[in-house]
């Protein structure tokens, strides 16, 4: 297995019998001494986020932004699943024409891709409609029980 480290613009693939060639020193929870190749440096972590994988090292004033792909990330890169964004929305608008049955947010909530806004009852079926991205909520137009047409628009987002 190779790992991908993107430092920077910059793409290295990394062997882990190199990794392990690298004496690293933890000396606090942000302090690093690193012996590499009879190089001896101090390091400081400034930032990490796990959920992403990329850290921020700060090594000689300069700081170094690091991203590490693993095996499952290469994996899901290649599947073509590693380009999917959050996509925002401007407004939510009426699929079809019907009654507005139930409002499930309100003003100022903070919603997700999927979460459910409201259910909407056309031809004798009740619809739930749900988010096609994230975003926050400025302004519901309509209320419970009003009639839509298709395309009216009945939530503004923020």
């Amino acid at each position: 297995m190779t790992y991908i480290l993107k430092i920077d613009d910059q793409e290295f693939r990394i062997d882990p019998s190199e990794i392990e060639k690298i004496d690293i020193i933890k000396k606090d929870s942000t302090k690093y001494h690193i012996i590499d190749d009879g190089l001896s440096v101090e390091a400081y972590l400034v930032e990490e986020d796990h959920n992403d994988k990329t850290v921020a090292i700060k090594v000689n004033n300069n700081v170094y932004h690091f991203r590490i792909e693993d095996k499952m990330d290469q994996l899901i890169k290649a599947m073509g699943y590693a380009d999917k964004k959050i996509q925002a929305f401007k407004e939510l608008k009426a699929p079809m024409p019907g009654l507005i049955l139930e409002i499930q947010v309100s003003e100022g909530q903070d919603i997700e891709e999927g979460d459910t806004l409201l259910i909407l009852e056309a031809m004798k079926m009740e619809n739930v409609i749900k988010a096609p991205g994230s975003g926050k909520v400025k302004r519901i137009l309509l209320e419970k029980g009003a009639k839509v047409d298709k395309n009216e628009v009945i939530i503004e987002m923020a």
